[in-house]
Protein backbone atom coordinates (compact mmCIF):
# COMPACT_ATOMS: atom_id res chain seq x y z
CA UNK A 1 0.00 0.00 0.00
CA UNK A 2 1.33 3.47 -0.67
CA UNK A 3 1.66 6.39 1.58
CA UNK A 4 -0.50 8.29 -0.02
CA UNK A 5 -3.91 6.13 0.73
CA UNK A 6 -2.44 5.18 4.44
CA UNK A 7 -4.86 7.02 6.98
CA UNK A 8 -2.88 9.81 8.90
CA UNK A 9 -3.48 12.13 11.79
CA UNK A 10 -2.34 15.10 12.76
CA UNK A 11 -0.19 15.39 16.09
CA UNK A 12 0.95 18.05 18.13
CA UNK A 13 4.17 18.86 19.38
CA UNK A 14 6.34 21.09 20.94
CA UNK A 15 9.61 22.69 19.68
CA UNK A 16 11.65 20.84 22.27
CA UNK A 17 9.71 17.62 21.12
CA UNK A 18 9.84 17.84 18.02
CA UNK A 19 13.85 18.45 18.16
CA UNK A 20 14.07 14.71 20.91
CA UNK A 21 11.73 13.27 17.06
CA UNK A 22 14.49 14.61 15.26
CA UNK A 23 17.43 12.95 17.36
CA UNK A 24 16.26 10.27 17.30
CA UNK A 25 15.41 10.16 21.30
CA UNK A 26 11.57 10.20 20.92
CA UNK A 27 9.75 7.19 19.85
CA UNK A 28 6.74 7.72 22.26
CA UNK A 29 4.26 9.74 23.22
CA UNK A 30 1.62 9.68 25.89
CA UNK A 31 -2.20 11.86 25.77
CA UNK A 32 -4.94 12.01 27.70
CA UNK A 33 -7.64 9.17 27.11
CA UNK A 34 -11.33 10.80 26.86
CA UNK A 35 -13.01 8.37 29.27
CA UNK A 36 -16.97 8.06 28.64
CA UNK A 37 -19.44 9.52 31.10
CA UNK A 38 -15.79 10.47 33.34
CA UNK A 39 -15.49 7.28 34.53
CA UNK A 40 -12.25 7.23 36.66
CA UNK A 41 -11.93 3.68 37.45
CA UNK A 42 -13.04 2.33 33.79
CA UNK A 43 -11.48 -0.67 32.87
CA UNK A 44 -12.69 -1.90 29.26
CA UNK A 45 -9.51 -0.58 26.91
CA UNK A 46 -11.26 -2.90 24.21
CA UNK A 47 -14.42 -0.14 23.68
CA UNK A 48 -11.96 2.68 23.16
CA UNK A 49 -10.38 3.38 19.78
CA UNK A 50 -7.32 6.21 20.09
CA UNK A 51 -8.01 9.43 17.94
CA UNK A 52 -4.45 9.16 17.31
CA UNK A 53 -4.84 6.06 14.72
CA UNK A 54 -4.16 2.22 14.89
CA UNK A 55 -0.83 0.17 13.89
CA UNK A 56 0.80 1.13 10.54
CA UNK A 57 -0.91 4.42 10.07
CA UNK A 58 0.60 7.73 9.94
CA UNK A 59 1.12 10.53 12.49
CA UNK A 60 1.73 13.83 10.44
CA UNK A 61 3.59 16.48 13.08
CA UNK A 62 2.12 20.08 13.59
CA UNK A 63 5.22 22.39 15.23
CA UNK A 64 5.18 25.72 15.76
CA UNK A 65 6.27 27.61 11.98
CA UNK A 66 6.01 30.53 10.07
CA UNK A 67 6.61 31.91 6.52
CA UNK A 68 10.09 32.90 5.29
CA UNK A 69 10.98 36.51 4.21
CA UNK A 70 12.73 34.96 1.52
CA UNK A 71 9.85 33.25 0.18
CA UNK A 72 6.30 32.76 1.12
CA UNK A 73 6.54 28.88 -0.57
CA UNK A 74 9.02 28.20 1.96
CA UNK A 75 8.61 27.70 5.46
CA UNK A 76 10.76 28.02 8.87
CA UNK A 77 10.58 25.52 11.75
CA UNK A 78 11.16 26.93 15.54
CA UNK A 79 12.40 23.55 16.72
CA UNK A 80 15.76 23.75 14.55
CA UNK A 81 15.39 27.08 12.95
CA UNK A 82 15.58 25.50 9.63
CA UNK A 83 13.00 26.49 6.19
CA UNK A 84 11.49 23.92 4.10
CA UNK A 85 13.94 24.83 1.46
CA UNK A 86 17.08 23.78 3.94
CA UNK A 87 18.56 26.62 4.82
CA UNK A 88 19.08 27.81 8.54
CA UNK A 89 17.68 31.00 9.21
CA UNK A 90 19.75 33.10 12.19
CA UNK A 91 17.32 36.28 12.77
CA UNK A 92 13.94 35.40 14.22
CA UNK A 93 11.18 35.72 12.26
CA UNK A 94 8.15 38.70 12.15
CA UNK A 95 5.88 35.67 13.74
CA UNK A 96 5.87 32.26 14.67
CA UNK A 97 2.37 30.29 14.05
CA UNK A 98 1.20 28.25 16.40
CA UNK A 99 1.19 24.50 15.52
CA UNK A 100 -2.25 24.14 15.70
CA UNK A 101 -2.83 26.16 12.55
CA UNK A 102 0.04 24.17 10.15
CA UNK A 103 -1.37 22.44 7.23
CA UNK A 104 -0.62 19.10 6.24
CA UNK A 105 1.53 20.18 3.54
CA UNK A 106 3.78 22.51 5.85
CA UNK A 107 4.75 19.16 7.70
CA UNK A 108 7.88 17.58 7.96
CA UNK A 109 7.45 15.03 9.87
CA UNK A 110 5.55 11.98 9.11
CA UNK A 111 5.32 9.19 12.12
CA UNK A 112 4.27 5.45 11.36
CA UNK A 113 2.72 3.78 14.27
CA UNK A 114 4.07 0.93 15.73
CA UNK A 115 2.43 0.21 19.13
CA UNK A 116 -0.77 1.85 20.74
CA UNK A 117 -1.78 0.99 24.25
CA UNK A 118 -3.50 2.64 27.13
CA UNK A 119 -2.32 2.52 30.71
CA UNK A 120 -2.15 4.57 33.82
CA UNK A 121 0.34 7.80 33.08
CA UNK A 122 2.07 6.77 36.70
CA UNK A 123 3.09 3.49 35.24
CA UNK A 124 5.69 4.78 33.06
CA UNK A 125 8.68 2.72 33.12
CA UNK A 126 12.10 4.62 32.75
CA UNK A 127 12.47 2.57 29.57
CA UNK A 128 9.43 3.96 28.17
CA UNK A 129 10.46 7.91 30.17
CA UNK A 130 13.56 7.69 27.98
CA UNK A 131 11.18 7.04 24.86
CA UNK A 132 9.66 10.11 25.57
CA UNK A 133 12.53 12.18 24.50
CA UNK A 134 13.30 12.99 28.33
CA UNK A 135 16.75 13.95 28.75
CA UNK A 136 18.94 14.24 32.04
CA UNK A 137 20.45 17.72 32.59
CA UNK A 138 22.87 16.95 35.47
CA UNK A 139 26.08 14.72 34.58
CA UNK A 140 26.02 12.36 37.20
CA UNK A 141 27.43 9.06 36.47
CA UNK A 142 25.14 6.90 37.82
CA UNK A 143 21.45 6.89 37.79
CA UNK A 144 18.91 5.39 40.30
CA UNK A 145 15.87 3.56 38.93
CA UNK A 146 13.21 5.73 38.34
CA UNK A 147 15.58 9.26 37.52
CA UNK A 148 13.40 9.24 33.66
CA UNK A 149 10.36 8.82 35.34
CA UNK A 150 10.64 11.87 37.32
CA UNK A 151 12.02 13.95 34.17
CA UNK A 152 9.25 12.66 32.59
CA UNK A 153 6.75 14.16 35.73
CA UNK A 154 8.52 17.44 34.59
CA UNK A 155 7.71 17.24 31.60
CA UNK A 156 4.55 16.43 31.73
CA UNK A 157 3.54 18.73 33.92
CA UNK A 158 4.63 21.84 32.61
CA UNK A 159 2.52 20.60 29.85
CA UNK A 160 -0.76 19.68 31.72
CA UNK A 161 -0.60 21.77 34.92
CA UNK A 162 0.94 21.36 38.45
CA UNK A 163 -1.21 18.36 39.49
CA UNK A 164 -1.72 16.97 36.47
CA UNK A 165 0.64 13.78 37.80
CA UNK A 166 -0.80 13.38 40.96
CA UNK A 167 -4.27 12.42 39.05
CA UNK A 168 -2.52 9.88 37.04
CA UNK A 169 -5.53 10.07 34.03
CA UNK A 170 -5.76 6.83 31.66
CA UNK A 171 -3.38 7.88 28.85
CA UNK A 172 -2.80 6.41 24.90
CA UNK A 173 0.98 5.52 25.09
CA UNK A 174 1.72 5.55 21.48
CA UNK A 175 4.86 4.38 20.06
CA UNK A 176 6.29 5.47 16.61
CA UNK A 177 8.94 4.97 14.23
CA UNK A 178 9.94 8.26 12.03
CA UNK A 179 9.52 8.02 8.49
CA UNK A 180 12.16 9.31 6.24
CA UNK A 181 11.63 10.15 2.33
Amino acid sequence: MQLAHRKSHPILFSSEMVRAILDGSKTQTRRIVKLPDNRDNWKDHALLKCPYGQVDERLWVRETWCRMSHSHECIGYKADKICKCGHFFASEPERWKPSIHMRREYSRLTLKITDVSIERLQDISDVDAMAEGVKLHDNTVTHYQGQYVDGFQVLWESIHGTDSWAINPWVYAVSFERLKF
